[in-house]
């Protein structure tokens, strides 16, 4: 399996001409490619985001912007599963210029979480196999090309 990638383009709204992304707008592009991740790796979408009785709430988001994004330029997304444990997992994500500049790197930290509707409560539990067999086969396959920052 190779190393998710995703070509992403930056429109007028997302960034000015002196290249500031405006800071809400990476999480939009962040997330958009997440759902591509997520059916990359396997994971039916309506099991992942319509589950009723799992959810997986983002708990932390890390970014760090290192150069500029230019509106009309194209970008690459690449996606690395950086760490699974037993109620969460982390992935990192680093954009890239198609020279192979860095221009962001992020990482989101992912809660799994259990759901009763009945009780209209929620509580940490271990990650079902539906998405942690996925995760750990994509883990194991790009180790070696894992993006770390």
């Amino acid at each position: 399996m190779n190393l998710y990638k995703r070509e992403i383009y930056i429109r007028f709204r997302e960034a000015d001409p002196a290249g500031i992304l405006f800071c809400g707008n990476i999480t939009n592009l962040l997330h958009d490619s997440f759902e591509d991740f997520i059916a990359f790796i396997g994971v039916p979408w309506n099991e992942y985001f319509s589950c009723q009785d799992y959810h997986f709430p983002v708990h932390h988001l890390d970014v760090k912007f290192l150069n500029p994004f230019f509106p009309g330029e194209k970008y690459n997304v690449e996606i690395s599963v950086r760490e699974i444990r037993e109620h969460s997992f982390q992935l990192g994500y680093r954009f890239l210029s198609l020279n192979n500049q860095i221009h962001a790197e992020a990482a989101s930290v992912h809660v799994s979480l259990k759901s009763s509707l009945k009780l209209k409560n929620t509580e940490k539990t271990p990650i079902p196999s539906f998405l942690r067999n996925p995760l750990q086969k994509y883990f194991e396959a790009t180790r070696s090309s894992a993006i770390i920052s």
